[in-house]
């Protein structure tokens, strides 16, 4: 894990996305299953992609959580059926990269929370996930990097 905490002013960012309650044992197996439909729909449909896969945790919750998989595109587009359109919210964020396997990001959105607590900040949303490596072109999980972000008050 590597700590770079900063505070960032993000654009408003329109995305598609799956949205559902999963419960936490499938939730990577839910992702791995809801981004290829995302992207399906996106080429598919012609929409033109803006960034990176994401992942924003709505609620985290002992037994299940709530949370949307989808991709940032360069402008709104209605989706259809489960696929819907959301926005990434703009505004000030705290910050922070991940490098390494999924199953060590809990660490690091603790450690996000920590440092805005100790910012004196409030967070103002549902913290999210942008993954910047492709497991499919890089197998090593160690070489993996994940942004966290949380929008601040």
């Amino acid at each position: 894990m590597t700590e770079e905490f900063e505070l960032l002013t993000l654009d408003p960012q329109p995305a598609l996305a799956i949205r559902g309650v999963v419960p936490n044992d499938q939730l990577a197996m839910s992702m791995d299953g809801w981004l290829p439909a995302v992207f399906r729909f996106v080429t598919g449909n012609g929409v033109e992609l803006a960034g990176p896969p994401f992942s924003r945790y709505h609620r985290i919750g002992e037994q299940e959580t709530d949370l949307e998989t989808g991709l940032p595109v360069a402008a709104p587009h209605p989706g259809d059926g489960r696929i819907q359109p959301v926005e990434l919210p703009g505004g000030e964020a705290a910050s922070v990269w991940h490098v390494g396997p999924y199953d060590r990001l809990p660490e690091t959105h603790a450690a996000l929370a920590e440092w805005v607590a100790d910012q004196g900040r409030t967070p103002a949303g549902p913290v999210w996930e942008v993954y910047w490596t492709d497991p499919g072109q890089e197998p090593d999980p160690a070489k993996w990097r994940t942004q966290v972000l949380l929008p601040l008050r």
